[in-house]
């Protein structure tokens, strides 16, 4: 999915229903009913628009086609960890230069708080949650459930980049954020 600033799929965003965008479709894929099954093995956010770099002279700035200008911005996402090789396939150890992902020396996936990668039973049990939590979200919709009730999550609310504020009226000193635990 191409964004225009990038970003991460953040588990706790998914639990709450607020990131169900990439994970449907992969959702969608390994449920397809119609043809041969198939094996989703990775969803990602690819940022489009870069930050300029500021290099002292224009001879330091890295060349369009180079690994170090395509690489600069990592995809980020999920992937199937037994398929790593299909994402970076001369990647051996340390951190990967093409998706967030590091091994360690025994050639295993590490530092798994950084990274985007997933063994089979936990992306199988994710996707299976998207699948509950749309049908959820769907439940709730039908019965007619449309309160004007922003989230906070932490520190972030959806109010700074929405295009109906306008019209919400929403007003965070009069009105309640729905609170939602990290």
């Amino acid at each position: 999915d191409y964004k225009s600033s990038g970003g991460q799929l953040h588990l706790a965003q998914v639990y709450h229903g607020l990131a169900l965008q990439l994970l449907t479709y992969m959702l969608v894929l390994r449920d397809n009913k119609v043809g041969q099954k198939l094996t989703p093995i990775g969803a990602f956010y690819q940022q489009v628009a870069r930050a300029m770099k500021t290099v002292e002279h224009p001879d330091e700035a890295a060349a369009a086609d180079s690994d170090e200008h395509q690489l600069r911005l990592k995809p980020r996402g999920i992937f199937h960890a037994d398929y790593v090789q299909v994402f970076d396939s001369v990647w051996t150890d340390g951190a990967s230069p093409a998706i967030a992902a590091s091994r360690n020396k025994d050639q295993s996936l590490g530092r798994r708080e950084y990274s985007d990668a997933a063994d089979a039973v936990e992306l199988d049990r994710l996707l299976d949650y998207v699948r509950d939590k749309i049908a959820e979200l769907a439940d709730k919709l039908m019965a007619g459930e449309i309160k004007v009730e922003p989230y906070r999550l932490g520190d972030e609310t959806p109010c700074p980049r929405c295009e109906f504020r306008a019209v919400c009226r929403f007003e965070p000193g009069i009105n309640k954020y729905h609170v939602l635990p990290t």
